[in-house]
C-alpha cells in the first residue's frame, strides 16, 4: 500500500522545483561576490573578476 506522500503529487512537486530553479537562473545575484551576476545553465555562479 503506497504512503500518503505518493498520492500523485510528485509530478506537481517536480514542476514546482523546475519553476523555482528557472526563476533563480533568471534573477541576477547581488551579494558580496558580485553585482548582477547570472547563474549559469549548469547551476554555477561565476563572479566577475
Amino acid at each position: 500500500m503506497p504512503s500518503d506522500s505518493t498520492n500523485g503529487s510528485q509530478p506537481q512537486a517536480d514542476a514546482g522545483r523546475k519553476a523555482i530553479v528557472q526563476e533563480m537562473k533568471e534573477t541576477p545575484v547581488n551579494d558580496f561576490t558580485g553585482k548582477n551576476v547570472q547563474i549559469r545553465e549548469d547551476g554555477r555562479v561565476l563572479p566577475g573578476i
